[in-house]
């Protein structure tokens, strides 16, 4: 029984993580942990490269790994589960093909009008399209791109055109 229980110390970790990274910013802005925004204390650990999602396929050193977890964070892009010998683990697949189901997740939950339909790999003809209004610099920023975009590329571009913890939530 004490074995099976050794397979959490990651989350022990992670919420040992969560209550320091709440009382340092709690004292520092003189505020109780109640009136802190849930997004600055997840900020603050990713700033740290701490994961604030479960994603084994995701390393603290990569340059796109905040923006990964921040789209994760609010559910804009979901992991994928995989029984790894007698564990689960959650996946990104930040190489792999986005699906036009990832955009229009994200796009329904920020109210944003568009015409994707699901169930089909995510081009960058699409991805232009669908963002065009909201990101006028889209067509800049992914000129001469062709072909299908990979949930990395579509993590980023989410993340620096709706920048995901804008809106605050708070611990209580």
């Amino acid at each position: 029984m004490v074995n099976g229980t050794t397979r959490l110390q990651p989350v022990v970790l992670g919420i040992g993580q969560a209550a320091g990274a709440t009382a340092a910013l709690s004292i520092r802005l003189g505020v109780s942990p109640s009136q802190l925004d849930v997004r600055q204390v997840q900020q603050t650990l990713l700033s740290a490269k701490a994961w604030i999602m479960p994603y084994f396929d995701v390393q603290a050193h990569e340059p796109d790994f905040e923006a990964i977890m921040r789209v994760g964070a609010v559910g804009w892009m979901r992991g994928v589960g995989k029984p790894v010998a007698w564990a689960n683990e959650t996946h990104f697949e930040p190489n792999k093909w986005a699906a036009t189901d990832d955009l229009v997740r994200a796009l329904d939950q920020l109210k944003v009008v568009h015409n994707v339909k699901k169930g089909q790999i995510l081009s960058y003809k699409t991805l232009k399209k669908a963002l065009a209004k909201t990101n006028p610099s889209i067509e800049k920023t992914l000129a001469g791109k062709r072909g299908p975009v990979t949930r990395r590329v579509l993590a980023v571009l989410l993340d620096d055109t709706f920048t995901p913890f804008d809106q605050a939530l708070r611990l209580n």
